[in-house]
Formats: C-alpha cells, structure tokens, sequence
C-alpha cells in the first residue's frame, strides 16, 4: 500500500514553516498530560494507541517540501514511538521542566509520526503519560476524539471500530477548491484604518534570554459568577466566548490606552465546511482577527452586541488564511496584524474526562506553546477556567498574574456595569493599596472620564509590574481604571494635559 499525498491547509503550512525556520522553539508542540488514578496495563494501553494511529490517516503524516509546494504524505503504517521515563523528578517545578525541553526536542517533520508517548512511574498508584504531538496534526476538537478512541479500545480490545465518514484530505479537497480572494471586500471593510498592532506594553522577565521560554498563569471565575455571565449572555443574545472577548477587548484598551483594539481569536472552523466534519479527525481550525471599537461612553450591552455580530458576520470568511487577510489590510508588511490570541472551548477537557463513567479514571492538562507573546484559553464548565500561556522574555510572572487578576475583574463587572467606563480594571484590594499608598479616601477619586484615548487618560497610567508603594506615571504603562488612580496621579495628569505636544 503506497503512501497518499495531497497540500497542506494554509495554517499547516504556517505552522511547516515556524518548524523549519525554529525547529527547538517548541512553537506548535502540543502536550497532553494523561494522569491515571489507577494502574494501568502498559502493554494494553500501546495497543489502544496503535489501533486509534491505524484508523486515522492524520495521525501517520509528515510533511515533504521538496516540490514547488509543500505536501503531505500519509504513511501506510506507522508505530507511535514510547519512552518510559527512567529518571526522577522531585516535584511539579521538574515535571514543567522537563515539558520544556520534551518541547523543544521537537520533531524531524518529514518522519511519520509526529507524536511521541513518554511514561511516567508515579506513586500511589498513578500514572502519567504524555502524549507529545505537533499542532499542524490535530486541533483541540480533536483531542476528546482520540482520547475517547484509545480509551474505548483500551476497555475492550474487541471493540469494533465504527467506519469513518469522511478524512481529513476530504477537508483539504474542499479547501483547495474555494475562490482564493472570495472574502476580500470583507476583510478589507473590517480592517479598514487600522494600521498598527495593539501594544501589549509590559515588560519581560529580566536575565531571561532571547530564546522563548514559555509559562502559564491560570485563573477560575466563580461557579456563581460563572452563571451570571451565562445569564448575561443570554440575555444579550450572546455566548460566553464573547464575553471572554469583550473583556479582552477592555483590558487590551486600557493597557494600551487605544480605543480601536485587535487580538486574533481562533475558530472552529468545522459547520462551514464538509458534511461530517464535527467528528473528524485533523486540523481544522483558523485564526482570524478580532477588531473592537472600545469607547468609555458605550455601554457595555452594545460592545458585546458588536462582538457578537462581528463574530458571526466572519463565518463565511473564516476560512481565509491569516496572511492573506493581513495582505488586505493597511498594517505594514513585516508586522503583525495582532499580539495577543484567545481561545475559547465550550468544555473543559480535563472536567469531561474526569466524568467518565466507564473506563480507566484519568485528569487531563494540556500544555502547548504558541507564537504570540500571549495566548488566553478559556474553558467552560461549572466554573470558566482561563489559562494565560505567555513568553517569559516578553512578559514577566508577576505581571502576567497580575494581567489575570485584571481579566478576571473585568469579567466579574460585565453583568452588573451599564457603561464600559463603569468597568473596573483593579481588584478591591488593589484599589485599597492605591488609595493607602496615595494617602486619600474613595470619595477624593477623580471620576472616570468618557473614556477617549486623550493625552491625560493616557498619562493617567501606571506601572502593572510594580507595587504600589513604587508606582510611577509612564507612557506605555497598563490604564489603571481612573476611579482608582489617586489624586496626585490625576492632577499630574491634568498639568500634562495642559502641556501643547503628544506626549
């Protein structure tokens, strides 16, 4: 049986590049760390693996480039390398360690597969395993897939294998035959007069290297104000995804002290396409800009009505590969549309696995590594769980915390504020160290302004990396929500507003 070739999807080969040009940057690397509450036969679990590998065409592709284009090529047969992991690891800080480096190991993308699985001998009687894999396979609606597959198989052996409705080279014919301009007047009407990326303006940890070295800050939302932004977003005829982006929209504002903001948002990118294709297995996936006009006077029912339409407005151009929607737009050549990327997922992966009923008891954590210096993925569930992976050469930890802190806050103020500068930035607690440390009471606040990107909200910022008591006024510096920035703080503002030239 030869082997099948057939092109790449534009973002695969995005992703063949980034390997190619930065093959240890564990960019793109994917790991799901399997923890198994009880024993496990080794032996069978391998043999589950081999079966999901034999079904799936995706699951045994490399890359060639050396034609005119890049293609991919699906081997016959192809046996999921396995390590057990002799040495220790003392604790969690090793465990990430060692993810690092299992991530820059990377993978020779010509050599089928381009998925590992490492073991882990734990205690009590858990087991980790970690299947290491590279993004340009699979995207994270394929994940429980597979999952579920190998857990099926590992159960019972016998299991017949429900045939397949379609492949992913299914997805690349019907692809490969779309218009390659069809949504240009789209593309181009969205982004029209913007041209220059949102500054994410925060500062990397200081001795950390040129060299990417990924982290990852996680917050939850309350179970109780979870439901309150269900509710929410119902009733504005909208979906949690929105809200998540209609808080990022205001943090990436304030930050950056611009009304006119874009970050990318990944999506599905499944219904628009082949019959079938929510079950399939591959990458589907695409990342698309999101721009948003964030004013202080608009309410904030109106900015997540715009996100949502603007959101549903960009299913028939979803599929327009990133380069080329950048190409339409009027940010210079050589830079980047956006900064920062959201992700959102209707489930969390680790709660559904842990729910299962039959089969082996397992957590489920996924480590990956993007090329934006931050990418905010966030999970549904009972409680909305939002995990920040971000470079620590471009942002620091304590920042990146804090940054969390921030989004939480905003999300937690969406139900209740009727205008967007009615939305807090700091926590209560962070206020009460700002107004202890300026010396002044509540009631002395300077009320908001209307929310304009001007030179005294812009001088109004303050540091998000230090501690109050070090706080200073600096262009470029996070927007501290003015009802909470002290009085000296604001009369400084105003001196400066008073000064002719930009500052």
């Amino acid at each position: 049986m030869s082997a099948q070739l057939y092109p790449l999807s534009p973002l695969q080969q995005g992703m063949l590049y980034h390997a190619l040009s930065e093959p240890c940057s564990g960019v793109d690397i994917e790991q799901l760390v399997m923890t198994f509450h009880e024993p496990i036969d080794i032996s069978r679990m391998l043999a589950a693996w081999s079966k999901v590998v034999a079904r799936h065409g995706i699951l045994r592709t490399a890359f060639r480039w050396d034609g005119a284009e890049p293609l991919q090529e699906v081997a016959p047969m192809a046996a999921i390398p396995f390590v057990r992991h002799e040495g220790s690891l003392k604790d969690e800080s090793d465990f990430r360690e060692w993810l690092q480096a299992d991530r820059e190991q990377g993978f020779q993308m010509d050599r089928a597969p381009l998925m590992r699985l490492t073991h882990f001998a734990g205690v009590g009687g858990e087991t980790r395993i970690v299947w290491t894999f590279h993004h340009a396979l699979l995207d994270g609606r394929s994940f429980p897939i597979v999952l579920d597959e190998v857990l099926k198989f590992y159960t019972d052996t016998d299991a017949p294998a429900p045939p397949l409705q379609h492949s992913y080279r299914d997805f690349i014919e019907w692809q490969v035959g779309r218009p390659p301009h069809a949504s240009m007047d789209f593309w181009r009407e969205k982004l029209r007069g913007f041209h220059s990326p949102t500054p994410l303006p925060v500062t990397g940890l200081e001795g950390v290297s040129e060299k990417r070295a990924q982290a990852e800050c996680e917050i939850f939302v309350e179970p109780e104000k979870t439901a309150a932004l269900g509710n929410f977003a119902v009733a504005e005829g909208a979906t949690l995804n929105t809200l998540v982006q209609t808080a990022w929209a205001i943090l990436l504002s304030r930050y950056s002290g611009e009304e006119d903001v874009c970050f990318g948002a990944t999506r599905a990118c499944r219904r628009s396409t082949i019959e079938g294709a929510e079950d399939a297995v591959g990458l589907f996936i695409n990342t698309v800009p999101v721009r948003a006009c964030v004013t202080g006077t608009s309410t904030v029912s109106a900015l997540v009505r715009e996100l949502r339409q603007l959101w549903l407005d960009i299913r028939p151009h979803e599929h327009t590969p990133l380069s080329r929607v950048q190409s339409y737009s009027e940010v210079p050549a050589g830079q980047p549309l956006f900064n920062t990327l959201v992700v959102f997922e209707n489930y969390d992966l680790c709660a559904r696995f842990e729910s299962r009923e039959s089969g082996p008891r397992m957590s489920v954590r996924l480590h990956e590594q993007t090329n934006f210096p931050v990418c905010i993925a966030a999970y549904a569930g009972e409680h909305l769980r939002i995990v920040a992976e971000y470079d620590r050469s471009k942002i620091d930890d304590a920042t990146a915390a804090r940054m969390m802190e921030h989004l939480r806050t905003i999300l937690a103020a969406l139900p209740v504020a009727k205008c967007v500068v009615d939305v807090p930035l700091l926590a209560a607690d962070e206020q009460a160290s700002l107004v202890a440390w300026a010396g002044v009471s509540t009631s002395l606040m300077i009320p908001a302004t209307a929310g304009r990107c001007t030179r005294c909200s812009r001088s109004a910022q303050l540091c998000s990396r230090t501690q109050p008591r070090s706080c200073k006024v600096m262009k470029g510096s996070p927007i501290v929500n003015s009802m909470s920035v002290p009085t000296r703080s604001l009369r400084t503002s105003q001196q400066m507003a008073s000064r002719p030239g930009p500052l």
